[in-house]
């Protein structure tokens, strides 16, 4: 197959214990691709792991590592070195919703670790050896959001991390244009995982202001389709694409966009029992 020409035999995925990760996970085990998978909890990647081996016939490598830790991607890279992995799939990230002012310095610190840092760690790291090993066959998969297109108000950390993501894909994407590496940034809307922690009124929230819940098998489907594309940055689903792609770009100011999250976030935080850290690792 093409696709596992490109990109395999191995793929990276972090985050990938529960969500889009595990989403991930299954396409990739289903296309014939082996899997490293990363994330905090071993109990969960363990049982991951041995669900898709057995489903699959894929072989797994599970690693737990806490990547908001400063130098743990080089202690990653160097228990993936005797694997030649074709894709990067960069999904770990958390967020907290409150005032910026609120933070404490060492959550700020960490978050900008996780949520920046390491994608570009990663980047540097496994980029550089498709390049160099594999001269420029495989793929970077950077999970920014749609909150990444403007600032978004009581996300702010979180919101400036994924438009980071989504410069930092843009540019890797052009300068690989010609060397064969991909480099996809996806931004999707709000995606039916653990970190969406959804009550009926939290549900009713975002149904009007007119955002679509999206199943992240959907998600993981279309951006590998979109990284085999090489597509620079993909938004999911066509109603988000339309909205957030079209219509906050030759419709609304960029003051209005960051009005809208600001008032779609606070009257999020009102019902959202537990409005404090989301992890997707």
């Amino acid at each position: 197959m093409e696709f596992n020409r490109k990109f395999g035999p191995w793929a990276l995925i972090t985050g990938a214990s529960s969500g889009l990760g595990q989403a991930f996970a299954e396409k990739l085990a289903q296309r014939g691709i082996n899997l490293v998978l990363t994330a905090r909890s071993e109990d969960k990647l363990q049982k991951s792991a041995s669900e898709l081996e057995r489903n699959y016939g894929v072989n797994v490598r599970a690693i737990a590592i806490d990547l908001s830790v400063r130098d743990s991607v080089d202690a990653l890279y160097v228990r993936c070195a005797d694997l030649d992995i074709g894709l990067v799939v960069s999904n770990a990230g958390a967020t907290q919703m409150r005032d910026y002012m609120h933070y404490g310095l060492d959550e700020v610190r960490r978050s900008v670790q996780l949520n920046v840092a390491a994608h570009a760690d990663l980047a540097r790291f496994f980029g550089e050896a498709m390049l160099s090993r594999r001269k420029g066959r495989g793929g970077l998969l950077f999970i920014s959001s749609i909150v990444g297109l403007q600032g978004a108000p009581y996300l702010s950390v979180y919101s400036a991390s994924k438009a980071y993501l989504l410069s930092f894909a843009e540019a890797l994407h052009y300068e690989s244009r010609n060397k064969g590496l991909h480099v996809t940034a996806v931004a999707p809307g709000p995606i039916k995982t653990p970190m969406m922690q959804l009550g009926p009124a939290a549900k009713e929230i975002i149904k009007q202001s007119h955002l679509s819940l999206l199943e992240p098998e959907r998600v993981a489907s279309g951006a590998l389709d979109a990284l085999e594309r090489n597509t620079s940055i993909y938004i999911p689903g066509p109603y988000m694409r339309w909205r957030f792609g079209i219509l906050r770009r030759y419709f609304f100011s960029r003051s209005a966009n960051v009005s809208y999250w600001g008032k779609t976030i606070k009257r999020y935080m009102k019902v959202f029992v537990n409005a404090t850290i989301m992890r997707a690792d």
